[in-house]
């Protein structure tokens, strides 16, 4: 499992440390030493560090705007979590499957 993380290096560091989910994650990339979402290439690189493509490859995110067109680009299928502050922004076609809370992942991951 990888993370895709927008925003200042070091403030996002910090919020990962805090919230104690680094041991959660095989890696994580910080898209400012590439470039940052809509962009295709941090999920270029999260399937290069996954060892290569896969059909099982997911990218889960909240925010229509930018968090779904570039892993669309490279192949990745999209879950698109309707909650906080982009809930009520309309979807897009870049999104494949839309939840209302995490649990329901395990109803489309496990298909």
């Amino acid at each position: 499992i990888g993370l895709i993380t927008d925003g200042n290096i070091k403030r996002q560091q910090r919020k990962i440390k805090l919230l104690g989910i680094n041991p959660f994650f095989d890696f994580i990339i910080y898209t400012k030493k590439l470039k940052s979402k809509p962009s295709h290439l941090p999920f270029k690189e999260a399937i290069n560090k996954l060892g290569g493509y896969s059909p099982s490859l997911y990218y889960v995110g909240d925010n229509p705007l930018v968090d779904f067109a570039g892993a669309k680009k490279v192949g990745i299928r999209t879950i698109r979590v309707l909650r906080g502050e982009f809930a009520n922004f309309p979807g897009d076609e870049f999104v494949d499957f839309e939840i209302k809370n995490l649990w329901e992942l395990l109803n489309i991951i496990g298909k």
